[in-house]
C-alpha cells in the first residue's frame, strides 16, 4: 500500500496496477486518468522546490511525458508514482544545474552574464529566460502552437540539444529542427522589430 501512497498523495495499488498495465498496452484513456491522477502531485513535488511559475508547468509536463515514454521499463506497476518522484527530482537536478551554470557566469563576468540573461549581444545560444528580454520571449514562446512552443521552450530558454529534445517528445530530430524553424520564422513575425532592437538573433 505505501508504494502508492506519497504524502497524502494515494492510488489503490490494485488501482495503480491497472492503470499502469493498460497505458503498458497504448490505453490512451488510461494514460489521460494516470496523467490526471498523478500530475497534481508532481506539480506540489516542484513548487516546494522552484518559484518560476512556468518553469513548473514545462517541469510537470516533461516529467509526465517522460514517465510514460519509459513506462514499459517499469517492472512493478506499485512502484510508478515513487518512480515518477525520481524521474521529477532528475528534472529538478539538471533545472537547478543550469541555474547553477548562470551564477557560475556572473561571478566569473558580471557583464557577459548580463549580456547572456538579457539578450544584449547577438547570440544563437540557448536563453536562460531570466531577465526583462528573456521574460518577454518565454511569454511569446507561450503563444505558438504547441509543439513549436515546447520545442522552442527546451532549446533556447533550458539549454536541451536537438537529440535530447527530439528523445524526449518521441519524434526524429529532423522533426525538432523543423518545429524549430518555423517557431523562429512565428516569432520573428510576432517581436522581429524587438529581437533585432536587443541584437537577438535565433
Amino acid at each position: 500500500m505505501g508504494a502508492a501512497k506519497k504524502k497524502g498523495f494515494y492510488i489503490a495499488p490494485e488501482t495503480l496496477t491497472s492503470m499502469v498495465e493498460r497505458v503498458k498496452n497504448g490505453d490512451s484513456e488510461a494514460e489521460a486518468a494516470l496523467h490526471e491522477a498523478c500530475s497534481g502531485y508532481v506539480e506540489r513535488y516542484f513548487r516546494k522546490k522552484i518559484q518560476e511559475e512556468q518553469d513548473i508547468k514545462d517541469l510537470v509536463e516533461v516529467t509526465m511525458y517522460t514517465a510514460f515514454k519509459n513506462i514499459n521499463k517499469l517492472q512493478e506497476p506499485t512502484a510508478f508514482v515513487r518512480w515518477l518522484r525520481c524521474i521529477a527530482y532528475r528534472q529538478c537536478y539538471h533545472y537547478y544545474k543550469k541555474q547553477e551554470n548562470i551564477v557560475k557566469l556572473s561571478l566569473q563576468d558580471p557583464d557577459q552574464a548580463k549580456k547572456h540573461i538579457d539578450g544584449a549581444t547577438p547570440v544563437n545560444v540557448k536563453y536562460s529566460g531570466i531577465g526583462e528580454v528573456g521574460d518577454k520571449l518565454r511569454w511569446v514562446i507561450s503563444e505558438l502552437p504547441k509543439e513549436q512552443s515546447i520545442a522552442m521552450k527546451l532549446y533556447y530558454l533550458d539549454g536541451y540539444k536537438v537529440r535530447e529534445i527530439a528523445e524526449m517528445r518521441g519524434v526524429s530530430t529532423g522533426t525538432i529542427k523543423s518545429r524549430l524553424r518555423y517557431g523562429r520564422i512565428k516569432l520573428r513575425e510576432k517581436m522581429g522589430s524587438y529581437l533585432d532592437q536587443h541584437g537577438i538573433k535565433l
